[in-house]
């Protein structure tokens, strides 16, 4: 006769041996952990075929220091991933390349008729007031550089009213803030901005038609996300930080500059900084750990993945913004990085004087009230 009990013994021995296994993969996973950090090298994590291989994961020469080891046990340098990181974003700054004139392409054309077509001034007055505003709401600079981002997209392949200008600025900035920051601004806040120039329900139409325009890809890199990368690897001071972001957000009012990818901005921007600084005395040269010292040192150009000369044409071009910037009628960003806590970088003054090089097109008294800016 059968014994009823034997099934549950069955049972009661498959779960010894479950118990049992448990136990020796917990040892196991232990015994790994005592010999070294599960994901402390490249050999236990990779990103896979999926992520494209740019520059940013080339071999680093022996003589050079591998930044991402300044922080091994901080989670968020993502030490391994990081490589990987910068070189997918690096490759989708292309994805998003628009076409350099599109203004011309674009809005003009089809708002010639009506005499309402949108201007490279018009372009950038919009921008310097978003500057104002983002630095009233107290708003990230990744934020401000995403919008600028945003409005160059949808310029690229909507139509817009030269009247409409100032509500696309919002919905972008909008956007942004929703992307970016933990609290973004209500929609009330940026009808006040605007002075009531528009209704809430306006600009949430707006957002509408710039979330489909987008077609719901927020993901871009902008001339900060490389900025900061750059900055870690040139052991940058604060004095350099300061003056490499207030050359940055100049750049975004440069309608010419569209051309140039975010990382080649940044790169550009950092290397102008550093030749403001450091170009009249080198004794003010600052120590690069044991490589010699230089304005743009070999870990800088080996995490940019450009020389010093192939970004010559872009740093004179910043240069020369820094030049005229004191004189500008768009003074936001001047004002910006007067202040203290910035310290004080748009009041320094580049050595040499620069020649040779395009004036950027100047708005005339009229066009602030084109706009309807206030």
């Amino acid at each position: 006769m059968r014994d009823p009990n034997a099934p549950i013994a069955e049972q009661k021995q498959k779960a010894k041996q479950n118990s049992s296994s448990v136990r020796q993969q917990t040892s196991t996973s232990s015994s790994m952990q005592e010999e070294g950090p599960l994901f402390g090298e490249d050999v236990w994590v990779r990103a896979g075929s999926n992520c494209p291989r740019g520059r940013h994961v080339n071999p680093i020469p022996k003589d050079l220091e591998d930044i991402d080891l300044r922080h091994p046990k901080d989670p968020a340098y993502c030490k391994v991933y990081v490589k990987d990181i910068y070189s997918y974003l690096s490759s989708l700054q292309f994805k998003y390349q628009i076409n350099h004139n599109f203004l011309a392409d674009m809005q003009a054309q089809r708002n010639r008729a009506n005499g309402s077509c949108i201007r490279e001034v018009h372009r950038a007055v919009l921008i310097d007031w978003l500057v104002e505003v983002a630095e009233d709401h107290m708003l990230l600079s990744d934020t401000l550089y995403l919008c600028v981002a945003y409005i160059d997209r949808v310029l690229s392949e909507l139509t817009i009213h030269r009247s409409d200008l100032q509500l696309l600025g919002c919905a972008c900035l909008l956007v942004a803030a929703k992307y970016e920051e933990q609290f973004s601004p209500r929609v009330d806040e940026l009808v006040a901005v605007t002075d009531n120039s528009y209704t809430k329900k306006q600009i949430l139409h707006m957002e509408f038609k710039v979330l489909a325009v987008l077609k719901y890809q927020l993901t871009m890199p902008t001339a900060k996300t490389f900025s900061r990368r750059f900055q870690r690897s040139a052991r940058v001071k604060t004095t350099e930080k300061f003056l490499c972001d207030f050359f940055t957000e100049l750049c975004l009012l440069e309608y010419d500059l569209i051309v140039c990818p975010p990382d080649h901005i940044a790169a550009a921007c950092l290397l102008a900084a550093r030749i403001t600084l450091y170009s009249e005395d080198s004794k003010n040269f600052p120590s690069f750990g044991g490589n010699q010292e230089c304005i743009y040192p070999l870990e800088l150009e080996h995490y940019s993945g450009f020389s010093q000369v192939y970004l010559d044409a872009i740093v004179k071009r910043v240069l020369h913004l820094h030049q005229n910037a004191s004189h500008s009628r768009l003074e936001s960003v001047v004002k910006k990085y007067q202040d203290q806590q910035y310290g004080q970088v748009s009041e320094i003054i580049h050595p040499y004087p620069l020649s040779g090089i395009n004036a950027r097109a100047e708005p005339d008294k009229g066009t602030f009230f084109e706009l309807g800016f206030k």
